[in-house]
């Protein structure tokens, strides 16, 4: 065995000796109790995405890493203890895995999610003629109710629709801010997430976005969109809700390119102007601020932040 020399000041009193003594002992302790865990990643097909896995110990993520080409992973230097192995992938459920033995590999089986955003079918003009006659007349029955914004009675109506027909995008939607009127966010969230799947074009992600910034779930707003650009390059709606996104992160910057993107491209969300004529006031921009003012007016002349904008415009033109 090799031997170690310890260094001490023969000044020091023995009770200082016993104290390094005991440090220098913990230290070759706690350095002989480190381990390795390592494990392999397993699907059905193989996963050609990166897939994050984290080691956690309680509610703490102590290390982090990238699965290999192969699945594979390896976490060093790991003080013993109870741990768990967290894998998230795109396109597959998280998994979570206790490590019941450090010095066996951990064997983590991803199942994969319905389709996601990225990947949701282009419109279908006739994919309406899918759904049941019966199935419609609840939708409709429901949308009838909650035009006088009475969630309660539009609910049982939409479910019915989505028993007759469990893939009706459109009625999961409703649903979806049926819940959230009735302060029910984790319900309206699976609602979303089911007109996203079930759904086509990108409106349905939109809805799920939207949802996500409310929720000032700003990282997860933006991925769902982000996916969608590069095979919607051309929709405007996805570059305005990127510019709500980007704002309330305080990117002002790109707030304001996907802002311009977006009526460039055409949308169906007047509030960008705002957030542009906001990012301009800030910069004592009057010529911009005062174009986004008009063009807002001109998208939605009606409303209450409709006469806000008005009564804003007017103030700025009677001060040149």
């Amino acid at each position: 065995m090799k031997k170690l020399r310890v260094w001490y000041d023969m000044s020091m009193p023995k009770a200082g000796w016993l104290v390094v003594l005991i440090l220098f002992t913990a230290g070759i302790l706690t350095a002989a109790s480190k381990i390795e865990i390592q494990g392999e990643i397993v699907t059905e097909h193989r996963v050609t995405r990166p897939a994050t896995v984290r080691l956690i110990s309680g509610k703490i993520a102590i290390q982090e890493t990238l699965a290999d080409d192969k699945g594979r992973f390896k976490f060093r230097k790991v003080s013993a203890g109870s741990y768990v192995v967290h894998v998230e992938c795109d396109g597959y459920y998280t998994q979570d895995v206790a490590v019941a033995d450090a010095g066996h590999p951990v064997k983590i089986t991803l199942q994969p999610t319905p389709e996601e955003p990225a990947f949701a079918p282009a419109f279908d003009p006739f994919r309406e003629l899918d759904i049941p006659p019966k199935a419609k007349k609840e939708f409709d029955a429901a949308m009838r109710e909650q035009k006088s914004l009475l969630c309660a009675r539009a609910m049982p109506h939409l479910q019915k629709a989505l028993s007759i027909y469990p893939r009706y995008a459109e009625a999961y939607t409703e649903l979806g801010r049926c819940y959230m009127q009735m302060n029910d966010s984790d319900a309206a969230e699976q609602s979303f997430k089911k007109a996203v799947q079930f759904g086509s074009g990108v409106n349905p992600a939109v809805n799920l976005a939207t949802f996500y910034v409310n929720q000032g779930r700003l990282d997860e707003a933006q991925e769902a969109i982000t996916r969608l650009l590069p095979r919607n390059p051309t929709e405007g709606e996805l570059y305005a809700i990127l510019t709500r996104i980007y704002f309330a992160k305080g990117r002002l910057r790109d707030a304001e390119v996907a802002g311009l993107e977006a009526h460039s491209r055409g949308h169906q969300s007047p509030d960008v102007h705002l957030i542009l004529a906001k990012i301009y006031e800030d910069r004592k921009n009057r010529v911009a601020l005062i174009t986004q003012l008009r063009t807002y007016l001109e998208e939605n002349p009606r409303g209450t932040l409709a006469d806000q904008a008005r009564k804003q415009l007017q103030d700025i033109q009677s001060n040149p």
